[in-house]
């Protein structure tokens, strides 16, 4: 089993270390593929010293982190450090296993939305950059306003409160 480290250790460990690391999913980008190969980037950070790192996820570790994993914590053990244009990052290996420790955690935003899904008593709004976030029809009631009725405003700008990709509480703009 390779050592647990925290972030700021692997940013300071040799090239080609194996290591066990914990951190908080920042940032999960788009999944590349090529012909025989997979791999999607995730940024993870320390919650206690907000140090940062991107680890690449390749092969069937590329799946196990989605974009709705922001906010949780994870545990990477047997990850390899590399060095890339003299910048450390972390890359999983076939040794390498991942496991989600906690879900996701409320988090908030500014964004843009620019389209609504609506169903029976749930809706989907879409933001500027695709996201798509769950809504109820009661976190409009505040506004005096249904689904519908954010269609015919469209786009706008709002803060959004989302546990996972719910939307807990929206602010208009």
């Amino acid at each position: 089993m390779a050592t647990k480290c925290t972030i700021p250790d692997a940013l300071a460990s040799p090239k080609k270390r194996r290591l066990t690391i914990e951190g908080t999913v920042d940032k999960v980008y788009e999944l590349k593929e090529g012909a025989t190969w997979k791999r999607r980037d995730v940024i993870l950070s320390d919650v206690s010293t907000k140090k940062k790192i991107c680890c690449k996820l390749w092969g069937q570790h590329a799946e196990s982190v989605a974009g709705d994993s922001e906010g949780s914590t994870v545990q990477i053990s047997n990850v390899e450090v590399d060095i890339f244009n003299e910048r450390h990052q972390l890359k999983t290996t076939s040794l390498s296993a991942v496991k989600i420790l906690t879900n996701q955690q409320r988090r908030s935003g500014d964004f843009e939305i620019v389209g609504v899904d609506l169903e029976e008593n749930t809706s989907y709004v879409i933001t500027e950059c695709g996201n798509t976030f769950k809504m109820l029809k009661s976190i409009l009631e505040k506004y005096d306003m249904s689904p519908d009725d954010l269609l015919n405003v469209m786009p706008v700008k709002c803060h959004l409160t989302l546990e996972g990709e719910e939307i807990v509480e929206l602010e208009l703009k």
